[in-house]
């Protein structure tokens, strides 16, 4: 296709985007909207031509506006599966073909190395296919272990069953697992979705997997490459990542938001959509605005030498290696003010002995030497935890990935150990600005 300019351009995909998303949202068809963004995301990567711009430009303004789809795509997906992190490209060339085939299965085998995107490629077909009911993820080593619960009290009435790493599975999970599919399973709404590290040829022969068992769960299967075998693959799932991660800062809100007004008016004058009557043409506009900041943020960051020593050192075959690098490098380098006084919080030397180190110091000894006043030493270990992990959430404003990532926690666990504390990560505004020390 050929644009008479790059405003143009961008013109024609906002539109198309509006149609697709008025669709979502109005409809509430998932198919549909993917369908849709499919197609968008195929023009995103298409060799378009715009009269003035060099083909390199172009193809950066492509990559550019495949964020913009992902980040549609991310919002729809992280409304049933808020943990979702971003999916390698490979994941989604292979999203496709995987949705048509669920749609006529009831059960899956995805196999491909470790750290390949398997767990988010059966997330994403739960979403998208519109699947009733909930999304359950269990581990193959977990099943059938020491005071681990029947399979059947694991098991939804109705929705998703994502069974990792199929190789690993123990012999009397196997028999407890048959017995529920080729039973009970038969009258629950159920699609079943397994993966593996190994070859599937060989789950059989090499990794005691019975036969039955396996031709029940493979009914379908999606293999997924391994990621050398695409290198072009690596600084784009870099950047979709580092998009991902970026937030715009708190003092630049209201200036965007002013330009989403005037761009929400300018489209207003255009007409650019039929049904203009009722529509929101601002959250469109502020949309719009918001993805012209992050990419110029994330552009700059593509373009750090960092990130480039990361591309030259990543080990080949492994996303999620490759996602938590890139997470560590951008926290690292993002710069952020000093932590107050409880984030930084260390132990004092008498704390931290041992009981029996701690009845050999003289009380002299101990009381001579020297604590931190700034030490709230009177409070409990979940109580300085509680406080520890405010202060995170104040400081990222809500934003659990970056908690998790400060914290050295993995998300799913960081959830429940906010729970348990008693902290609602939801009473942060994002958007609010960062408390400022008086």
């Amino acid at each position: 296709m050929r644009f008479p300019s790059e405003q143009r351009f961008l013109k024609y995909c906002v539109s198309k985007r509006r149609t697709y998303l008025k669709q979502l949202f109005e409809r509430r068809q998932v198919r549909s909207f993917f369908d849709l963004w499919q197609a968008e995301l195929r023009l995103a990567q298409s060799p378009f031509e715009i009269d003035g711009l060099p083909s390199e430009q172009t193809a950066r303004l492509g990559i550019q506006m495949r964020w913009l789809l992902l980040q549609d795509l991310h919002q729809v997906v992280r409304m049933v599966v808020p943990d979702f992190p971003p999916a390698p490209p490979s994941v989604l060339a292979a999203l496709p073909g995987a949705l048509h085939q669920v749609r006529v299965a009831r059960s899956m085998l995805i196999a491909g190395e470790r750290g390949v995107g398997k767990e988010q490629l059966a997330i994403l077909l739960h979403v998208l296919a519109g699947r009733p009911g909930a999304l359950v993820r269990l581990a193959s080593a977990e099943l059938g272990g020491p005071g681990a619960p029947p399979t059947r009290q694991l098991m939804p009435e109705r929705g998703t069953v994502f069974v990792g790493q199929l190789e690993q599975i123990q012999e009397v999970a196997q028999d407890d697992l048959l017995a529920f599919l080729n039973g009970e399973a038969r009258r629950r709404d159920l699609l079943f979705i397994f993966s593996t590290s190994a070859e599937p040829r060989e789950l059989v022969s090499r990794h005691g997997v019975r036969r039955d068992l396996f031709v029940r769960v493979s009914q379908t299967e999606v293999r997924l490459p391994p990621l050398r075998a695409k290198p072009r693959d690596l600084p784009f799932y870099v950047g979709d990542v580092l998009y991902d991660l970026l937030r715009v800062p708190a003092e630049r809100l209201a200036q965007l938001r002013s330009e989403a007004r005037d761009v929400a008016e300018s489209w207003r004058g255009e007409q650019l959509d039929p049904d203009r009557e009722g529509y929101d043409y601002f959250s469109e506009a502020l949309s719009f605005v918001m993805w012209g900041e992050r990419k110029e943020l994330a552009s700059r960051k593509l373009e750090e030498p960092w990130c480039a020593r990361l591309l030259q050192k990543t080990r080949p075959g492994n996303f999620t290696e490759l996602r938590d690098d890139v997470a560590r490098a951008f926290d690292r380098g993002d710069e952020r003010p000093a932590l107050r006084t409880v984030e930084v919080y260390q132990a004092p030397r008498v704390l931290e002995r041992t009981r029996g180190e701690a009845t050999r110091t003289p009380p002299a000894a101990a009381a001579t030497e020297e604590v931190p006043a700034t030490v709230p030493t009177n409070l409990s270990r979940d109580q300085l935890l509680r406080e520890y992990y405010l202060a995170l959430l104040r400081e990222e404003r809500g934003d659990l990935r970056r908690v998790a990532l400060r914290a050295g926690r993995r998300l799913r666990s960081l959830h429940a150990e906010l729970a348990r504390l008693d902290v609602r990560a939801a009473a942060f505004d994002p958007f609010a600005p960062p408390a400022t020390e008086s």
